[in-house]
């Protein structure tokens, strides 16, 4: 059952500054032992540019990933301390799952402030090309190993995505509720957007009054 949901970006978060190391690593093996039967292409054009490391630093979470490859084939493991690669990729962990899964336009992240890549440019472009060729689900990679239960395991995925997509919703309105409280009713961000939009215009009608003067004034 594919669901198409997006990596859990929240509870992924929450489990890696939580869960011990050995638990990650395990789940980093299943995920990478799922690759072969769900994306034998990308293994394929992986396997051009071996061998390369890429390193993955989140800014937000407390472990760092490095992804090996070789010609037999790739290994998704938890970087030790002074691990090197040919290159680094730091960014958020939102940002490195939507580059991983296709989410988001490859060109843009690469060359935005969102994501920083550092080392081989070469092994990195490889890189941004091979993901481009490929649709990845990190979800359904997970689900995909559970045989029969996979169908009710994607169900049950969809229901709990709902689910914390309506608890995020009701805490941001929450928050965006505590804000304005703190601000006599009022929301600071549309005040100073107002604010710098009456500047605008009166600079417009000083700069169109100046240009009148000029004009005038080369007349006479």
């Amino acid at each position: 059952m594919a669901t198409g949901l997006p990596a859990p970006v929240h509870v992924m978060r929450a489990g890696l500054r939580a869960l011990p190391p050995p638990l990650i690593g395990l789940a980093l093996r299943r995920l990478t032992a799922a690759l072969p039967r769900n994306h034998a292409p990308l293994l394929k054009r992986l396997g051009r540019m071996a061998p390369a490391s890429i390193l993955f630093a989140p800014t937000d979470v407390p472990h760092r990933f490095v992804l090996r490859i070789a010609a037999q084939g790739v290994a998704l493991v938890l970087a030790r301390q002074g691990t090197r690669a040919d290159v680094t990729m730091r960014g958020s962990l939102a940002t490195l799952l939507a580059l991983l899964e296709s989410r988001v336009d490859s060109d843009t992240v690469f060359f935005s402030r969102d994501l920083s890549v550092t080392g081989d440019t070469g092994v990195a472009l490889a890189f941004r090309n091979t993901l481009d060729g490929e649709a990845i689900n990190l979800i359904d990679d997970a689900l995909s190993r559970l045989g029969p239960l996979t169908a009710p395991a994607g169900r049950a995925a969809e229901r709990l995505h709902g689910r914390i997509d309506r608890m995020l919703g009701r805490l941001a309105a929450l928050r965006e509720a505590a804000h304005r409280d703190a601000h006599g009713g009022h929301d600071p961000r549309v005040d100073r957007g107002q604010m710098l939009a009456s500047f605008a215009a009166l600079a417009a009608r000083v700069e169109k009054l100046e240009a009148r003067g000029k004009s005038q004034r080369g007349a006479a």
